[in-house]
């Protein structure tokens, strides 16, 4: 009799060990496919004027009228280059000819181009000041298109505008200029850029600080992992669902 109750006692006691390990094992599962989903969620964000009102609001159904007078199939997103410096016909030849080529220009290491994202029936402009001092370039982009997403699942509009600095770099330098990459595509390029960014820094100063209070808490080198671990697990995991949703249209998500 004591053996059976012993042996008895030892499945017990093992049945709440496994259930944990599966529990365990199906949050790494979980986190596993969810998690990677966390780090695209920026890419889905609708931060236009109109996405943080009401569907009823006025201001809301006057950016629907004022966008039917645009086109629906393209509107011209201008991204303008400024070249400073000493301006000469020749400078002027050289840079009007590397804009010509801009087009083909690749994005952020995949095989989409800057041409792929031109708005259609537009040229590539140059334009010398008056004085001498400066040369703009206008990029016209399509605003339809960069609203996609690369084939790699990053915003097309900040890779357009961190590919155009470094293909300008090199023709700048050679003349003597300096260069900028402005306008709406610029301005909005960096926005998106820098919020990427932020979103990431401001991830890893939370965790730094929580762990830290963990530790003087818990006063143990190792079982502050486990709390600071159940949070992430749960963040990137509820990350990866709201990115899904906004993907397929299902939820809005804004910045």
């Amino acid at each position: 009799m004591a053996g059976k109750s012993k042996s008895s006692v030892t499945v017990k006691n093992r049945k709440p060990f496994a259930i944990a390990m599966l529990v365990v094992i199906a949050w790494f599962m979980i986190t596993g496919i969810f998690g990677p989903l966390f780090g695209k969620l920026t890419s889905v964000q609708e931060n236009n004027n109109s996405s943080f009102l009401p569907k009823g609001a006025e201001a809301t159904k006057a950016a629907d009228v004022i966008q039917t007078f645009s086109g629906k199939d393209s509107f011209n997103f201008p991204t303008l280059i400024l070249f400073e410096g000493d301006v000469t016909p020749k400078t002027i030849a050289a840079v009007n000819d590397h804009l010509t080529k801009v087009g083909s220009v690749t994005l952020d290491g995949t095989s989409a181009k800057i041409s792929d994202y031109l708005a259609p029936n537009q040229q590539i402009t140059v334009f010398p000041s008056q004085d001498g001092k400066a040369i703009l370039g206008n990029i016209p982009l399509d605003g339809n298109s960069i609203a996609k997403l690369l084939p790699n699942d990053k915003p097309v509009l900040p890779a357009i505008v961190e590919a155009l600095r470094a293909d300008i770099k090199p023709i700048a330098d050679t003349n003597g200029l300096t260069h900028y990459v402005t306008g709406p595509g610029g301005l909005l390029g960096d926005l998106f850029g820098a919020f990427g960014t932020l979103d990431s820094t401001l991830l890893l100063t939370t965790l730094s600080v929580v762990a830290i209070i963990l530790i003087i808490v818990y006063r143990s080198p190792i079982l502050w992992i486990i709390p600071l671990l159940s949070a992430m697990f749960a963040l990137s995991t509820a990350g990866g669902i709201v990115y899904l949703l906004a993907k397929n249209n299902i939820i809005d998500v804004d910045g």
